[in-house]
């Protein structure tokens, strides 16, 4: 009997002494960090709702009193606020209430009116409230935001409250059912354990589901572990299925490389005579460098038959190779759906950049007419990438043909990459050569790692429209604003230009790439 009244003290000791950590915990951890948490999250709320009422004075002119209803309503709605934060808007001059609306107080109290003359923005704590305001000097108005501090501290306090009543009951339970409960867990363990062998020394080739009496007292725990076994057991099945799918896949690719060789060979290159081959290997030469790709040709592997590759690819390497040699360029090197080229060399041409993309686009407008007509024997519509860049290079001497090697080859194999990873026609890393074209529309797309240099520094990419859409200037000043916002930390006003930018293009996928960056970040 003493042994047992022992125990049961004890048991209450340790629960008693947990409650206790979790009181602890709750009152430093969370209490010491609200306020400052608190602060920062005024100054972003009212800086937004100065936002707000800017965009409406420049739509406007003038905003009326009604407005702050819907401005403070939509702003707390993006914040997801809660009660406790409270919005004032006030006249600079003579300190009347404009927001909220109030027959029994007009004028702002002599202490909030004192503390938030000492500058355009600041702090405001008071005995009873604290908070943050922003001036408006176009309207002549105070925008305030202010939460009292023992609104702050009610949701601790509830908190607290919660916790003790919660672990009281814990306690109470764990004294009366834990013999019973951990008798129980005890069986169900083994029992677990007992499945799990079995599936790891190959006794049994799947996790076996649990006897429901061996779970009594933990119904969901084996429910829970049963849905597991099922789940293991349905993947395993899949598993099957795909593995037999990459075997065919396998076999139909190797087929389809065996017609690509059969059926299309690479692209001859230029050949060259004894005069000009010493100047070749002598010269370094500007040239402009495009990267083109069929990104979804191998998609339909079962339906790549030989005509689709002797038809269908060949007509886009005529029509590639005609564009080229009639302006001057020439195809450096091909891979069936991938060609690379090059203007610039062997004769050097002074508009090299303007020529590839103008490329660009004739080659997007051959293969949406392709798309839409009866050469388009698969079925599949094509969609085509790019990449380019500008630099120097020089021409390698293969037998009595050349190559075109450098790095400005590499750039544009790596900005047709970051084409097809964001989604749009044209990438360029040039901004200098982009800026000379005349009706040329682009925008400013990331800024990544510059892997030519030492770590640490940052290369800007382009995207350069190949089809105008509508609206396209005011979709690309907030997209930039978006950037800005983005590698300035504020992730919360990059999410808003983003989305408008989405909605605009009616689906923009660099807009959505950093509208995930964005989430990530606010969540870490």
């Amino acid at each position: 009997m003493k042994t047992k009244f022992r125990n049961s003290l004890n048991k209450i000791s340790l629960v008693i002494l947990f409650l206790s950590i979790i009181i602890f915990f709750v009152h430093f951890l969370y209490s010491s960090n609200l306020q400052r948490l608190q602060k920062s999250f005024h100054k972003d709320y009212g800086k937004f709702v100065l936002t707000l009422i800017d965009e409406r004075v420049h739509a406007f002119g003038e905003v009326k009193s009604s407005v702050y209803d819907d401005i403070v309503i939509s702003v707390s709605n993006y914040f997801d606020s809660g009660a406790e934060v409270r919005v004032l808007v006030f006249e600079n001059s003579s300190g009347a209430i404009i927001y909220p609306h109030s027959d029994m107080e007009t004028y702002v109290p002599v202490e909030i009116f004192d503390a938030s003359g000492a500058g355009m923005e600041g702090e405001v704590e008071l005995d009873d409230r604290f908070g943050y305001y922003v001036r408006y000097s176009r309207l002549g108005i105070t925008i305030m935001v202010y939460t009292f501090t023992q609104d702050l501290y009610f949701a601790r306090n509830q908190l607290i409250y919660i916790i003790i009543g919660f672990f009281i009951v814990f306690g109470l339970v764990l004294l009366i059912f834990d013999s019973r409960v951990w008798g129980r867990l005890y069986n169900l363990l083994n029992e677990m354990k007992s499945q799990f062998e079995n599936a790891f020394f190959l006794k049994d080739k799947l996790l076996s589901k649990l006897d429901a009496r061996k779970g009594a007292g933990f119904e969901e725990f084996a429910q829970s572990y049963n849905k597991m076994a099922t789940r293991a057991e349905e993947i395993f099945k899949r598993m099957q299925v795909k593995i037999g799918a990459l075997v065919q896949n396998s076999d139909n690719l190797k087929k389809t490389l065996i017609v690509y060789k059969k059926y299309l060979g690479n692209e001859a290159l230029i050949k060259l005579n004894e005069k000009n081959i010493s100047d070749l290997e002598s010269m370094r030469h500007d040239v402009s460098s495009l990267s083109i790709e069929l990104v979804n040709f191998l998609d339909p592997l079962d339906e790549l038959y030989p005509q689709v590759v002797t038809q269908e690819l060949t007509h886009l390497h005529s029509f590639i190779k005609n564009e080229v040699t009639r302006n001057g360029g020439t195809i450096n090197f091909s891979h069936g759906y991938f060609i690379n080229v090059v203007y610039g060399v062997p004769t050097a041409v002074e508009n090299s950049f303007t020529r590839v993309v103008n490329l660009s686009k004739r080659v997007r407008k051959w293969v949406t007419d392709r798309n839409n007509s009866s050469r388009n024997i698969s079925g599949v519509k094509w969609e085509v990438k790019a990449g380019l860049s500008f630099g120097t290079a020089v021409a390698g001497i293969v037998g009595d043909s050349f190559i075109v090697l450098g790095d400005v080859v590499e750039e544009s194999i790596k900005m047709l990459d970051y084409a097809k990873y964001y989604g749009v026609s044209l990438v360029t890393d040039s901004l200098k050569k982009i800026e000379r074209i005349k009706d040329v529309k682009y925008r400013k797309l990331d800024v990544i790692d510059n892997e030519r240099v030492k770590t640490g520094t940052k290369k800007t990419i382009y995207e350069i429209f190949i089809t105008i859409p509508d609206m396209l200037e005011d979709a690309v000043k907030l997209y930039n604003h978006g950037l800005d916002m983005y590698f300035d930390g504020k992730y919360d006003m990059a999410v808003f230009e983003f989305k408008k930018v989405n909605n605009i293009f009616n689906g923009d996928n660099p807009s959505h790439i950093f509208l995930k960056r964005c989430e990530k970040m606010i969540k870490s």
